[in-house]
């Protein structure tokens, strides 16, 4: 599962950076993968956030991130995730 894994932070920080080299100021994602391949929601979350957060901290530019989260539960978790970095 760490290759799928690797491979799923990568489509995040790929598609970031894409964002930047075209110098747009913002993007969404969906869940990747979470629904039609049945990678676990809440991996998948953790997945993103993580690759999100990171993608920022070592690009420190001013892009609008939106994630689409269409479950309650997933959203709750991701509000938990980001409440624990403050």
């Amino acid at each position: 599962m760490k290759v799928h894994a690797s491979l799923l932070r990568s489509c995040y920080t790929s598609s970031l950076d894409v964002t930047k080299d075209m110098r747009l100021e913002t993007v969404a994602f969906h869940l990747i993968s979470s629904d039609i391949f049945g990678y676990p929601k809440t991996e998948a979350l953790q997945i993103a956030l993580g690759a999100i957060e990171d993608w920022l901290d070592n690009n420190g530019d001013l892009i609008t991130i939106s994630l689409c989260l269409t479950e309650e539960t997933v959203y709750m978790e991701s509000v938990n995730y980001i409440n624990t970095r403050k």
